[in-house]
């Protein structure tokens, strides 16, 4: 994209943010040791989209699991927006304009995802959601949380909208119990 190197400091962290949101939806990138069993993104227009992750490193015969925590640091692309001359930067290809997206791994016992994994196996779900808003309106600001689950080929995705669709209640249930047990995660070990 050809930038326009006059615009002020919103227009770039407007550019930043949309960047970062792609990057945060692509999530945790697998290696040739890992893959992702559960993704769960939480993307609201008024915050930075938050994606967790359960990742699933196969070595030597030894499997460990981390939650995987990818979210944009803002403040550190805000700090180096703000450096002398990156108008001038940025024109000379001296500084990038790249999002600063961080990793941050915490290491799941087994047992921990075995629970997991077992809670999601008594989950029914009807393939075709019943909305609550009604025929003709749109939402464009909100919370929407999307939810993968399985390893490489054998995988599915879900997408819904703060509200519970009626017949999908046990899944956006589980999906929050979800989402508070990582936040606790995340904070005692900080």
């Amino acid at each position: 994209m050809e930038l326009n190197y006059l615009k002020d400091e919103d227009f770039y962290l407007r550019y930043l943010e949309n960047e970062a949101h792609k990057l945060i939806l692509a999530g945790y990138k697998n290696t040739q040791d890992s893959c992702s069993m559960i993704m769960q993104i939480m993307n609201t227009s008024i915050w930075p989209s938050i994606n967790w992750g359960i990742i699933k490193f196969e070595n030597d015969n030894i499997t460990k699991y981390y939650l995987v925590k990818t979210l944009w640091d803002k403040k550190q692309d805000e700090k180096k927006m703000n450096e002398p001359n990156f108008n001038l930067k940025l024109r000379y290809n001296k500084v990038s304009l790249v999002p600063t997206i961080q990793n941050k791994q915490i290491i799941l016992s087994n047992s921990y995802v075995e629970k997991v994994i077992n809670k999601l196996k008594f989950i029914e779900l009807k393939p075709n959601p019943e909305p609550k808003i009604k025929e003709g309106f749109a939402i464009l600001d909100g919370t929407y949380y999307k939810l993968l689950l399985g390893e490489m080929f054998n995988n599915f995705c879900i997408t819904w909208r703060e509200e519970d669709q009626d017949n999908w209640s046990g899944l956006t249930k589980f999906a929050r119990e979800l989402l508070k047990m990582f936040v606790e995660i995340d904070l005692k070990c900080k």
